[in-house]
């Protein structure tokens, strides 16, 4: 008898840990944030930088948010990658990003990829 509860209690804990798993890796699609506002720009001093506004579609929080990008040269071979993060973006607010970059051969950039991740604590 007491050995069904131990057997009981084995699969209870690991449905239990499989379904935290799951919700873990629960990642936001790129079509939740969009990209309202994207250039490359040179400043009076000769700085370069990538200045983009991202907006939160959802009527959710976006919680963890990274973008990653690339500068390129005028032939669009990698030059860089960077990257930017900020904790959260209320629902339907904008975030607005600027990625400096150095270099003479860096023509443009593009972007590799947005991604937000759900807030874990309940």
């Amino acid at each position: 008898m007491n050995r069904q509860y131990f057997y009981f209690a084995i699969i209870l804990l690991a449905v239990a840990g499989l379904l935290f798993v799951l919700n873990l890796g629960d990642d936001q699609t790129v079509d939740d944030i969009s990209i309202e506002f994207s250039e490359f720009k040179t400043d009076q001093e000769g700085i370069k930088a990538a200045e983009l506004i991202l907006k939160n579609n959802t009527t959710n929080t976006a919680f963890g948010v990274e973008l990653i990008i690339q500068f390129i040269d005028d032939q669009e071979n990698i030059l860089v990658s960077s990257a930017a993060r900020t904790d959260s973006i209320s629902a339907g607010k904008t975030w607005t990003v600027s990625i400096p970059v150095e270099g003479e051969n860096v023509f443009d950039f593009k972007i590799l990829s947005i991604t937000t991740t759900e807030d874990l604590i309940p």
